[in-house]
């Protein structure tokens, strides 16, 4: 009711009645997540009469909707068509953020107009620079989001044949060819991101370092690493021998090795983008050490036991004996023979394994030869006596000399030279 006042005229009072309709104007939006999906856009506007007679409608619908992605905007305009009017539009939003201007008429009021602005989000994802792997390797994926989305992620990466899971946030991949990984991700509400990363593979690269081998004591081997033909890296390649105290030019391809014991010999190849590959052989030293022992003597006519003891050996079994000179030796090939020799004898043993080390050594055996002469027989007088004699210079023995005459009846002194003798 309003109050109706006449300033001219006596005061007076009167009302008068106006009906009022009130257009209340709101918006609710579905599925407002990520730009390059459809939303569904609903208009709650509604019209109250003044009262339930009067016969109000809503009968056309202005969308002007601003997509930052167009140069003007885009106007959906729906009209009341036998008197049902659409409340809801479905837009595909370009951006992450769209304003939309709803205006709103009926038949009776003025329109109304209500501006809102939706906030969609986009998904982002990087997967960090490319990376390099030597050959036979494998990495570990990784995906950093720098503009998230809605928890849970679902995750797919291809190719995945060289991967160990393709739904896995960080697999491990392990390709033998360069290849460029392609990561999807969607978010609870499917809104997606995408990137790629390039794992480079460097060639392949393996080394050979040689046969097992077998040297003397005191010898070098020729060692040489060869690179196979389809799998030599990428240039240059450095190398490097291992132990050093056996090689001295550790770090030359080919080299000498001057072991003085069996063991292994590896080489390591680096390439110039650090991958390796390494190999080993192994080298035998054979070290044959014989001792003859000690120089002997024997009296004429009688041998002596020769031994060769080699129990210090390193050498390769079987081993093989060699004495010389043969004389006087009961067997040449063996390692303990008898040696009966007529005249002193220096005997050298040469001992040598399977593949053909040596050693030697020496043993003298001496050999006495030792003569008496006693002289020529005697003829004495009853009751006389005469000096025996025995001539032992003229084939010596070795000093001192002891005698012995048998019988001793009759003998001032059995022990000595020349004793006297006085028999009946």
């Amino acid at each position: 009711y309003y109050k109706v006042n006449h300033n001219y005229c006596n005061s007076d009072i009167d009302y008068i009645s106006a009906t009022v309709q009130e257009l209340t104007v709101t918006m609710d939006t579905l599925n407002a997540y990520c730009p390059g999906f459809d939303i569904e856009i609903t208009s709650n506007s509604k019209l109250r009469p003044a009262s339930p007679g009067d016969n109000l409608i809503i009968d056309r619908y202005v969308w002007n909707i601003f997509d930052l992605q167009s140069a003007t905007p885009d106007t959906i305009i729906e009209i009341n068509v036998g008197a049902t009017i659409k409340d809801t539009i479905t837009y595909r939003p370009k951006s992450d953020t769209v304003i939309i201007h709803l205006e709103t008429y009926s038949n009776t009021c003025a329109p109304d107009t209500l501006i809102d602005t939706i906030l969609l989000y986009t998904v982002q994802i990087d997967l960090g620079e490319d990376s390099l792997i030597c050959y036979g390797d494998s990495i570990d994926l990784s995906v950093n989001f720098t503009n998230t989305g809605v928890l849970p992620y679902s995750y797919l990466w291809t190719p995945a044949m060289t991967l160990n899971s393709a739904t896995l946030a960080n697999p491990r991949a392990g390709p033998l060819d360069t290849t460029t990984y392609i990561l999807n991700v969607t978010d609870k509400h499917n809104c997606p991101a995408v990137d790629s990363v390039k794992i480079l593979v460097s060639p392949a690269l393996r080394v050979d370092a040689g046969l097992n081998d077998t040297i003397c004591y005191g010898d070098s081997l020729l060692i040489s690493a060869q690179l196979n033909v389809d799998s030599s890296g990428t240039g240059p390649i450095s190398y490097q021998w291992s132990p050093e105290t056996s090689i001295p030019n550790d770090s030359n391809q080919s080299s000498f090795a001057f072991s003085i014991q069996s063991e292994s010999l590896s080489v390591l190849v680096t390439d110039s983008n650090g991958c390796f590959a390494q190999d080993s052989l192994h080298l035998t030293v054979s070290q044959i050490v014989v001792d003859a022992g000690l120089d002997t003597l024997i009296c004429l006519g009688d041998s002596a036991f020769l031994f060769a003891d080699t129990t210090g050996s390193l050498g390769i079994s079987p081993l093989k004996f060699s004495w010389m000179p043969a004389n006087g030796l009961s067997d040449t090939a063996i390692f303990n023979p008898n040696g009966g020799p007529i005249d002193s004898t220096t005997y050298t043993i040469t001992v040598e394994d399977q593949f053909g080390c040596s050693e030697l050594d020496t043993v003298r055996v001496n050999v006495i030869q030792f003569q008496i002469i006693a002289g020529i027989d005697k003829l004495v007088c009853y009751g006389d006596s005469v000096v025996l004699d025995v001539d032992s210079v003229t084939v010596p023995g070795v000093s001192p000399l002891s005698f012995v005459w048998t019988p001793s009846i009759a003998l001032d002194n059995d022990s000595i030279a020349e004793p006297i003798a006085g028999p009946l």
